[in-house]
């Protein structure tokens, strides 16, 4: 049975921002405008909106174009690797909890992590954010993946990626990049 992509993407939208809002909407919620805005923590991606060239060790990996949608309460991902390959990210905030949550999703969802749902790590003083999970290997075993989005004073993002194979007592470093904001002609 073929189920249409935007079908797929509304479901899914709908199953994070239900789990998100603690799986129920109050009542004449719908439609009341939402609260992120104005809510703690509902600007900690704002950083990171713009379209960017994305570089590790000095050399282009990749491009990625950040949008924000519905009054701030998601934000959009739209990564793509010097390869061609994509990855997609929708981040919702619930202004009730004050809590980010990131559905990360590749072209190849055959690997582990290539699907993850990830959490926000709490606020952090230098005003970077990090998004963190448990990676479930298909022999049964696990991992630790963290993301951490930093702003840097000259205008550019670093991104990290790690991960831990001890349950967080060490962690390698997977992706070290430098987000270059694109400037248009």
């Amino acid at each position: 049975m073929f189920v249409k992509p935007v079908f797929v993407a509304t479901a899914l939208l709908s199953v994070v921002l239900m789990a998100v809002a603690g799986g129920t909407l109050p009542a004449g919620a719908q439609g009341a405008g939402a609260p992120c805005r104005e809510a703690p923590g509902g600007d900690a991606l704002d950083f990171w909106l713009g379209t960017w060239d994305v570089y590790d060790n000095g050399q282009p990996v990749g491009a990625n174009h950040i949008e924000s949608a519905l009054d701030g309460c998601a934000v959009f991902e739209h990564w793509v690797n010097a390869a061609g390959a994509e990855g997609k990210s929708l981040f919702a905030f619930s202004a009730a909890t004050g809590v980010w949550t990131q559905l990360w999703v590749t072209d190849n969802t055959s690997w582990p992590g290539s699907i993850k749902l990830k959490r926000h790590q709490g606020p952090h003083d230098d005003g970077s954010v990090r998004f963190q999970t448990t990676v479930e290997k298909a022999d049964g075993s696990h991992y630790l993946d963290r993301t951490t989005l930093t702003p840097v004073p000259d205008g550019t993002v670093r991104q990290v990626i790690e991960i831990s194979l001890d349950d967080g007592k060490t962690w390698q470093t997977m992706f070290n990049a430098e987000y270059r904001r694109q400037t248009t002609p």
